[in-house]
């Protein structure tokens, strides 16, 4: 069953979903929508929270800040192909992500001075052993600045799957043209580059590759 975490996220959520809905006029419904948002992490949902407040409460900073969030969630479509890019590898080898079609790959955006992004990735590695036999990949970017730390975390945390940086840190290209503003981030495609999921944390993962690779 749902571990207490989640019964109550879920019930965090409801009562803020509840706040949302009775108070379209307040200026604090956008903060209560923002932390909707980073527990469901549901696009849609964030959208249609929003299109309910009145007018000035969307244009006033934190419903602005929504606006954007939502503008960028549009730039990862589920369902959708997603735009190529290509960065350099460690060694300055360019790698495309349009060289993966055929797979599914995780395309998972971190950082190695980004503490919950180290606290998930034994949860990657493990589902990474557990499906890479079976035409799945993990394709990793990096929002570092220095080489050296960037490539000691790989190394610590056993990413052993193929890693890309310009180490521009939030400045790093591919983030700014997917409109990435806060890690971890991931989304997977499937097989033709169609995006199937974002933002899989933990068992979430798993049970989605479970459910799809057969």
């Amino acid at each position: 069953g749902a571990s207490s975490d989640e019964n109550e996220a879920k019930k965090v959520s409801q009562e803020l979903e509840e706040f949302s809905k009775k108070n379209p006029s307040s200026f604090i419904t956008p903060l209560a929508i923002y932390r909707h948002n980073q527990l469901n992490q549901d696009g849609a949902k964030l959208e249609a929270m929003f299109t309910k407040l009145d007018a000035p409460v969307k244009k006033g900073p934190i419903g602005a800040y929504l606006a954007k969030l939502i503008e960028d969630d549009k730039k990862i479509p589920v369902g959708k192909p997603i735009a190529d890019f290509s960065q350099a590898d460690p060694n300055g080898k360019m790698i495309s992500l349009s060289s993966f079609k055929g797979k599914y790959v995780l395309v998972d955006f971190w950082a190695s001075w980004c503490g919950p992004c180290r606290q998930e990735n034994p949860n990657v590695v493990a589902t990474y052993h557990k499906f890479k036999d079976k035409n799945f990949t993990v394709f990793g970017v990096s929002l570092d600045k220095a080489k050296d730390k960037w490539l000691e975390a790989v190394k610590a945390d056993n990413l052993n799957w193929l890693h890309v940086s310009d180490l521009q840190g939030w400045q790093n290209a591919v983030a700014q043209q997917y409109g990435i503003t806060s890690i971890p981030q991931n989304f997977l495609l499937d097989p033709q580059g169609k995006v199937v999921a974002k933002n899989l944390r933990g068992p979430a993962l798993e049970a989605k590759l479970a459910s799809i690779i057969k």
